[in-house]
């Protein structure tokens, strides 16, 4: 059967669903690492709180002698929960491997330690950028997965990064991905990505780092997004060269993003409008 992917309703959608694909790819290669992994190695992991299911320290245990735990990490545990629980459904009903969430970066790295350390010795030197091969793919086969994975796991034909509102509430069609889940590695996190999510919600909280990246960004391009003064957003205060261009912004229609079903009037109608 044939599985449509969802849509993401989000501004920078591309950019915000490839940051995610990245968290998934963090935690295939925890598995993947795990599983190659020494008995020695993963009892000593165990025995600090770690378990294959994904990052993170929960309960201790004896590996092997004891039933893994639960697994409850002690940070971040609703994103490594969301995500776990995403790789499960896909290795077990969809009969997918882990290693198809890689980025190519790490299969690269993988492929080049078995030529270079066929016993497994050293460690096979990584790429200097490790976003070198992957900066080609940003819509690449993994995200159509994620999304049709969306569809078929929680049966919504849309999906979204931006958490619900009072002036934006939650919809019954829309999963929400878990707060923040693709904004954990800072140093991949755009200004106009972080805009993007101030923007679609005043309160939201993206980390202290990522929140000036998109406050920097709203101070130099504040007529750029929604087309909207930056005083209007996220408590930005006007710059006295910015004060000029207030009139003329004043006097354009905002932009609005036309939510998913919805129709604009043709010329023909507003003209009837307007005679009526």
């Amino acid at each position: 059967m044939e599985i449509e992917p969802a849509t993401c309703l989000d501004v920078s959608s591309a950019q915000l669903l490839k940051m995610y694909v990245h968290k998934i790819n963090e935690a295939a290669r925890w598995r993947i690492g795990w599983d190659s992994g020494t008995e020695f190695a993963n009892t000593d992991r165990a025995s600090k709180g770690q378990q294959r299911r994904g990052a993170g320290v929960g309960a201790r245990y004896v590996y092997g002698k004891e039933p893994t735990p639960p697994y409850a990490p002690n940070t971040n545990a609703e994103i490594e929960l969301q995500v776990a629980e995403l790789l499960v459904f896909c290795s077990q009903r969809c009969y997918i491997p882990e290693s198809f969430w890689l980025n190519e970066a790490a299969k690269r790295a993988k492929e080049s330690q078995k030529e270079e350390n066929p016993k497994g010795k050293g460690k096979a030197k990584a790429p200097t950028d490790p976003d070198q091969y992957d900066i080609a793919n940003e819509m690449d086969y993994r995200i159509i997965m994620l999304l049709r994975l969306v569809t078929a796991m929680y049966g919504t034909p849309y999906c979204s990064f931006v958490e619900p509102s009072e002036e934006d509430p939650r919809r019954n069609d829309t999963h929400y991905f878990p707060k923040n889940c693709g904004f954990l590695e800072i140093k991949r996190v755009t200004g106009i990505v972080a805009a993007a999510m101030i923007t679609a919600n005043l309160q939201t909280d993206l980390g202290m780092s990522n929140m000036a990246k998109g406050r920097h960004y709203l101070a130099v391009h504040k007529l750029m997004i929604c087309d909207t003064l930056a005083t209007d957003i996220a408590g930005l205060q006007m710059t006295p060269s910015s004060s000029s261009s207030a009139a003329p912004s004043a006097a354009r229609p905002k932009l609005a993003v036309t939510p998913p079903g919805a129709s604009r009037k043709s010329g023909e109608e507003e003209d009837y409008d307007r005679a009526v």
